[in-house]
């Protein structure tokens, strides 16, 4: 690579590592109602964190709930990335088999 090109070559911000997308051994599979899902454990997703924001992200469950079929939260992350704060909720719930 010339030196022109080595100096316009995009360096991967924090954003685009974040991004990629995980190994496929990294997935898991759950069996939910009459079906199968796969997902990346929440263990992935920490050492991903982890290792590209440090101690810049924190989690929070901002609301949970039971009930004799199911279980639900919804959480919120708050991340520095690239400068800029991001906050983001989300809200999941899993039945009880």
């Amino acid at each position: 690579m010339t030196e022109d090109a080595q100096a316009t070559a995009k360096v991967p911000t924090t954003y685009d590592r974040l991004s990629v997308p995980f190994a496929v051994s990294d997935h898991a599979k759950v069996s939910k109602g009459s079906g199968s899902q796969t997902y990346a454990p929440w263990t992935v997703y920490v050492e991903r964190l982890n290792a590209e924001l440090h101690e810049h992200w924190s989690f929070r469950v901002i609301r949970e709930g039971f009930t004799e079929t199911e279980c639900w939260v919804l959480g919120e992350i708050t991340a520095v990335i690239d400068g800029t704060e991001a906050v983001r909720q989300q809200y999941d719930d899993a039945l009880h088999l």
